[in-house]
């Protein structure tokens, strides 16, 4: 009886080992949606079975894998109170600042997708907690944008203000801006491929529409880093 009962015991043990490790490796792939086939050129509208949930991807070979934003935590401004006594003959510039020299986001395909809502509905039952998709109804109301890594600081920033005596410019600097492509999927999702091959260096799509004074504090913005 006894060695019957330690067969048994030991047969549900390992049972119950098996599923845990199942189960853990579910947990660490669950933000990880795998496409179909192995394949050195995708064809997105071949596997797209269901939509993704609500947000901005990268491909990353045969997986896709999601970019979580970071909130813009403040701004600084460079010279504004020498420009104000000098009559704006010193320049000064207002720039944003996000945590951390380099994102916790790696990038090494630069193709991405963005998947939108579909309708009030498909906004509630996503729980929406990033507000630029309540809003937002493409990537056309997004802009890629290279941002500044300051090391030293421990910070990642970008230009949204400067002026002088010439006059004031208002909204991020054109020259950081990086020109993309947008294909049209189905379920109100996009497939985005920069113009030009992305240098090296820290990156983010920000949303351009309903910002109140240019003011980008608290804001979220999808960062991310090219080796």
């Amino acid at each position: 009886m006894y060695k019957n009962y330690f067969f048994i015991s030991f047969g549900l043990s390992f049972f119950l080992s098996i599923a845990q490790n199942q189960l853990t490796a579910t947990n660490d792939t669950a933000n990880t949606i795998v496409l179909t086939e192995a394949s050195s050129e995708v064809t997105i509208n071949d596997v797209w079975e269901n939509k993704l949930k609500i947000g901005i991807y990268t491909l990353q070979g045969d997986y896709i894998k999601e970019i979580y934003p970071s909130t813009v935590q403040g701004t600084r401004n460079n010279g504004a109170l020498l420009s104000t006594i000098t009559f704006w003959m010193v320049p000064y510039t207002s720039k944003a600042f996000v945590p951390h020299a380099r994102s916790s986001n790696t990038v090494e395909q630069q193709e991405f997708i963005f998947s939108f809502p579909i309708g009030n509905q498909d906004v509630i039952s996503n729980n929406l907690d990033n507000e630029w998709f309540r809003t937002a109804s493409s990537p056309y109301e997004f802009v890629l944008l290279r941002l500044k890594s300051k090391k030293g600081r421990n910070i990642r920033q970008f230009t949204t203000s400067s002026g002088s005596w010439l006059g004031i410019r208002n909204g991020i600097d054109p020259k950081k801006v990086v020109q993309f492509s947008i294909e049209p999927l189905e379920n109100n999702m996009y497939r985005i491929v920069p113009s030009t091959r992305l240098v090296a260096g820290e990156y983010c799509f920000i949303y351009q529409g309903g910002i109140p004074n240019n003011s980008f504090e608290n804001k979220l913005i999808f960062d991310f880093s090219i080796k």
